[in-house]
């Protein structure tokens, strides 16, 4: 089965993969992915079989204060992140976002995954992966009343939008659980992806 996991960096305006990736078997979108499709349809599809949702994000979304109109789409089910390849991760001195967990779970569940729309942070810091997963430093991101909220990115591929802070930030080490995974298992990328991964394998 072809997997397509779906986050939400901001190169992916423009870029024209939405048919490619409603053509996948089952489209799984990060945390808030889901909730911008309509806006940008040709870019990024609109399929939606799965919303992978981050629990502190979950935490907010049952809140219902910082995301009153979220909905998981018709059809679609809710899944929290496997926290126990989390934990796993943290022991070792990392703690991976969302979709890098997502992308590992179905890798190993014996899936062919396509990858879309992680930058590792790198817009964030002047297209430089950022090496540590926490940083005293905040980055920007952009978010709005519709929820056209990208998760880590100091751009939208929606409008511009008010600004809040927030320091998490997981890249290098993100990056490197990456390589590593796609020299065992069918893992793929966006061709912006892997010009990523290409650059960083040089530095």
């Amino acid at each position: 089965m072809v997997v397509a996991v779906v986050a939400s960096a901001a190169y992916l305006k423009g870029k024209g993969y939405g048919r490619e990736i409603d053509s996948a078997d089952l489209v799984v979108r990060v945390n808030m992915n889901s909730q911008i499709v309509h806006f940008h349809p040709d870019d990024i599809g609109t399929k939606t079989d799965v919303v992978y949702v981050a629990k502190g994000l979950w935490r907010h979304l049952i809140d219902k204060k910082d995301y009153p109109d979220f909905k998981v789409p018709e059809g679609a089910v809710m899944k929290l992140r496997d926290n126990k390849i989390g934990l796993e991760r943290k022991k070792r001195g990392y703690y991976p976002n969302t979709g890098m967990i997502a992308v590992e779970e179905f890798a190993k569940k014996g899936h062919i995954v396509k990858v879309y729309g992680m930058d590792f942070y790198s817009s964030a810091f002047g297209g430089k992966i950022p090496r540590r997963s926490t940083s005293s430093r905040p980055i920007v991101i952009t978010t709005d009343k519709k929820l056209i909220y990208l998760e880590g990115y100091t751009d939208s591929i929606g409008e511009k939008t008010p600004k809040r802070r927030v320091s998490h930030i997981g890249g290098d080490h993100d990056v490197r659980n990456l390589i590593h995974l796609m020299k065992s298992y069918p893992v793929y990328l966006d061709p912006h992806m892997e010009t990523i991964i290409a650059n960083y394998k040089r530095r």
